[in-house]
């Protein structure tokens, strides 16, 4: 299917899309690297000496080390897992079952930028008033839950809507 979603045996994992993350810190990592071993410019607009070029390399490697762990990190970790009884959130393990949610829709778009939120509306909104605070705090969204798939790939993301959309009405009985 596509490398950010894993489809076996009616499990769907959602992960989130770090190439752009990954090549960064690579490319910080790479440009250290590079001024730590080659000599400074002979003219330059600024002051620039051999060991402020080492300082500004290390810094920039160090950078990109960071970079490269946590985009390693969340790349390795599911946003979400589609199971056949439920959602599992990512980030805390917490399921979320389908008989549980009463609608699903998409977020609408925001400042010419669509969200990439999955809106549930619950059953019983207190038992997972917990889990999502901030969107709805912050006014950004009037559902009970809101799945944040703002990492992952669009056509991921409309995927993972189709698929939460269809295993909510096969718990209904739809």
């Amino acid at each position: 299917m596509n490398h950010q979603m894993d489809e076996t045996n009616n499990i769907v994992l959602i992960r989130a899309n770090v190439i752009y993350a990954l090549a960064g810190g690579a490319g910080f990592a790479l440009v250290g690297l590079l001024m730590m071993n080659y000599a400074p410019p002979q003219r330059a607009v600024l002051p620039w000496s051999k060991d402020i070029q080492e300082l500004v390399g290390l810094l920039a490697i160090i950078f990109g080390v960071i970079g490269l762990s946590a985009a390693t990190f969340v790349g390795l970790r599911p946003i979400l897992i589609l199971g056949p009884d439920g959602i599992i959130l990512g980030r805390n393990w917490r399921t979320i079952h389908y008989i549980d949610i009463q609608a699903v829709s998409a977020a609408r778009q925001s400042s010419g930028k669509p969200l990439q939120w999955i809106e549930l509306t619950m059953v019983d909104p207190q038992k997972y008033a917990s889990l999502e605070r901030w969107p709805k705090q912050s006014g950004f969204s009037t559902a009970d839950l809101v799945l944040d798939l703002s990492l992952a790939h669009p056509k991921v993301y409309q995927k993972a809507h189709e698929i939460i959309m269809q295993r909510v009405k096969e718990a209904a009985g739809e």
